[in-house]
């Protein structure tokens, strides 16, 4: 018994018509039929009956298409999982995962890596379109088309050029954000400057992270990051930064028709291996 001689049973009990499915699938009539003919003589047993519109399943029919279904399905998925082996992960993240995370990884395995940098929102789009494997948002999403695998909390604080500012200071000097309203640094940022009832403050905004990182290093600026991303450059002011609530970083994949290849296994356990 064929795969493709399923296909075309397939597609003959989809349409109910063996003229339509030739038409379908591009073949001439007569080598529709003469497939069907070898399933049933392979089988044993008539599948079809004909009727007036075309034909319809007989019992041991109606028993094949039920295998032919799962066994369809499963060369499917075997033919996904072997070709994402063959080209390596797509995986999605935001800019500031990108540089604390993915960087170092990237330099190692570029071959078997690509790395998507793109705003959270574009990023579930490509996730859904099965366009990514797998994507590294630093914030929690809803949504019944996608599920969090693994997550962790990440520790953030003010980072500065060096200098262990006060409360006083933050006003002081410009605060770079991002302009992303949802980023979750963005909102620690505001958030504390609230809490604290600091006002007369500059808040200066980019699309990227590394004219941020810049002015920092350079001493034109302050900024609510992840720890991770310092540099020898940079310093934690400790003593405004004690209070600021981690940031839960979640590695996404679809809900339906994939599994945790061993591929993203892997990449899971050298991402998030000093947090598991």
């Amino acid at each position: 018994m064929e795969s493709n001689d399923l296909k075309i049973f397939a597609r003959v009990v989809q349409l109910g018509s063996i003229s339509r499915a030739a038409e379908a699938l591009g073949y001439v009539q007569s080598n529709v039929t003469s497939r069907i003919k070898a399933l049933e003589e392979e089988l044993g047993t008539p599948l079809f009956t004909r009727t007036r519109r075309g034909v319809r399943l007989l019992p041991a029919g109606e028993l094949l298409y039920e295998y032919t279904q799962k066994i369809l399905t499963l060369m499917n998925e075997a033919v996904s999982v072997i070709s994402n082996c063959n080209r390596g992960l797509r995986i999605g993240a935001t800019p500031a995962i990108t540089t604390g995370y993915l960087t170092k990884l990237m330099m190692a395995d570029s071959a078997n890596l690509s790395v998507y940098t793109r705003p959270a929102d574009e990023l579930i789009s490509l996730l859904i379109q099965n366009e990514l494997d797998c994507i590294l948002l630093n914030r929690s999403v809803k949504h019944r088309e996608i599920k969090s695998i693994i997550s962790h909390e990440e520790t953030i604080g003010w980072l500065t050029n060096g200098d262990d500012i006060g409360i006083d200071d933050v006003s002081r000097l410009p605060i770079l954000v991002s302009r992303d309203q949802h980023c979750p640094y963005r909102l620690a940022t505001l958030d504390f400057l609230k809490r604290y009832e600091i006002k007369n403050y500059s808040l200066v905004e980019y699309d990227i992270i590394e004219p941020i990182l810049i002015r920092i290093e350079n001493g034109s600026g302050i900024a609510v990051l992840p720890k991770r991303l310092m540099s020898e450059k940079m310093a934690c002011a400790s003593a405004i930064s004690s209070d600021l609530p981690p940031v839960k970083i979640h590695c996404y994949m679809k809900t339906e028709g994939t599994e945790i290849s061993p591929g993203i296994q892997e990449f899971i356990h050298r991402i998030f291996s000093e947090y598991l």
